[in-house]
């Protein structure tokens, strides 16, 4: 009686097995390799949560700041070459148009300084400079704001999560 015992134990195990074998070799091999994947990101976007309402942080400055530089940070493998990444303005959400604050416009408080940044191969990072006009009107207790999006290249593509930095301007 033990030896059948032991045969039917041995039975419901190989039954198991080849149930479990059968139905994980019917699985899809999904060849997703995230070291294989470039992706760039604002470093204040990472390290900052983001404002009320929007998706992203929101910075404010003052025009005196000058030239501020923001980093940007890739993940992934690095550059063989250096290649430039693109950058513009997003559109501004109602929500951080409130009160005395009004569009940022390029050119009259602020420029872009020709809509991309290098990223130098064998790298992980680079700076984005802008810079702040002086010469604008000043407007009291009033701030503009813009949004920079970094849209990436054909390599490198924009992390969605954090491709996206806000910043008020004190126009005073």
């Amino acid at each position: 009686m033990s030896i059948l015992f032991d045969m039917k134990k041995q039975l419901i195990y190989i039954t198991a097995l080849s149930v479990l074998l059968g139905v994980t070799s019917c699985f899809k091999e999904n060849e997703f390799d995230l070291g294989k994947i470039r992706q760039a990101e604002f470093n204040l976007a990472v390290t900052t949560k983001p404002a009320a309402g929007v998706t992203y942080p929101v910075f404010t400055v003052t025009r005196s700041s000058g030239s501020p530089s923001l980093q940007i940070n890739l993940t992934g493998p690095h550059l063989g070459a250096a290649e430039d990444l693109k950058i513009s303005l997003d559109t501004i959400p109602a929500v951080l148009l409130t009160g005395k604050t009004v569009r940022a416009e390029a050119g009259v408080h602020f420029d872009l300084n020709g809509n991309k940044v290098t990223l130098k191969a064998d790298t992980s990072f680079t700076k984005y400079t802008l810079t702040f006009k002086n010469d604008f009107p000043v407007r009291k207790d009033t701030t503009a704001v813009f949004v920079i999006r970094l849209d990436g290249s054909s390599s490198v593509s924009p992390s969605e999560n954090y491709r996206r930095i806000g910043l008020r301007v004190k126009l005073d």
